[in-house]
């Protein structure tokens, strides 16, 4: 199937007053094949058993953008525009689509990543050769030990300190929620009077952006917020004592203190941003439709 003159937004000269316009030069295809099997398993006076299965695979693809574009990113508003670039989704021409684009997560910076702490800017300062998330974590400020940590995608120059920040460039294709395959399956079986129905549907090796995951894994300073249980306190790195009362900067009480921490702590990240952690495997088996009865003179009762 090919669909053609998608009214897409085209950029024209500025002279015009406008820096574009909407015109009908888009263009995607998809191709597929789907297999459907029945089977008649057993059939004789007092009872039977038929059975039915299909599986389809099917692949979009995005043929043309507005004219001269090769890459398209777009917004789904899930994603701060603060300072975060609130694009979220990307389509490449020659490419499927639904693609997501975000932050690789690295874990969270430690005490072994800083060579210190400054008190007199009451700032930590990281090592030559670590990557800088500053841009991404709250407050876009230096990180500490605890906060989110990003993977730089782009190439690094070791002479050249700023190439170790993370920027928008560092975004990378971080999800695709078209599935490999997907069908369903079931069986239509009877004995004497008893009948039964079952049929299950599936989708296989596809993702899932999960927006709610993101906003329950981010401190947006709302006191209503709920956080996920994977940041309970026996999980989530802490910078307070077991009553919550002290805050904690000595790097040695602070490494103690988080010695089986297993995950960043949510207020390093200020704003809902798209990254791997937020993105899940979809794949999944339902039961969609099950029946069962007995049916007598005729009649069919559930």
């Amino acid at each position: 199937n090919t669909v053609k003159d998608l009214l897409v937004p085209s950029q024209i000269p500025k002279v015009s007053g406008f820096t574009n316009q909407w015109q009908n030069i888009g263009q995607t295809s998809n191709r597929g094949i789907e297999l459907a099997l029945v089977g008649h398993i057993v059939t004789k006076q007092d009872w039977s058993l038929d059975a039915n299965f299909n599986i389809g695979r099917n692949k979009g693809k995005v043929d043309k953008l507005a004219s001269g574009e090769t890459v398209w990113e777009i917004e789904s508003n899930a994603v701060s525009t603060d300072i975060l670039d609130a694009a979220d989704y990307r389509m490449i021409v020659g490419k499927q689509k639904g693609l997501i684009i975000g932050y690789v997560n690295d874990g969270f910076y430690t005490i072994d990543d800083f060579d210190g702490y400054d008190a007199a800017s009451r700032a930590w300062i990281l090592k030559d050769g670590v990557v800088n998330s500053k841009r991404i974590l709250e407050l876009n400020r230096n990180p500490w030990p605890g906060m989110a940590k990003f993977k730089k995608t782009t190439p690094v120059d070791e002479n050249d300190p700023d190439t170790y920040n993370i920027t928008a460039d560092d975004r990378v294709i971080i999800g695709n929620t078209t599935p490999k395959f997907s069908g369903g399956f079931g069986i239509n079986a009877t004995y004497k009077n008893f009948d039964l129905y079952v049929f299950c549907n599936y989708m296989y090796g596809f993702d899932v952006y999960n927006a709610n995951n993101m906003r329950m894994t981010t401190f947006q300073r709302n006191s209503w917020n709920n956080l996920s249980t994977d940041f309970n306190s026996d999980r989530r790195y802490r910078w307070v004592d077991d009553m919550g009362n002290n805050l904690i900067g000595e790097p040695e009480a602070l490494a103690a203190l988080n010695t089986h921490a297993k995950t960043f702590n949510p207020a390093s990240i200020g704003r809902p941003t798209t990254m791997t952690y937020v993105v899940e495997d979809g794949s999944f088996l339902r039961l969609k439709y099950g029946n069962a009865g007995v049916y007598a003179a005729g009649t069919f009762d559930p």
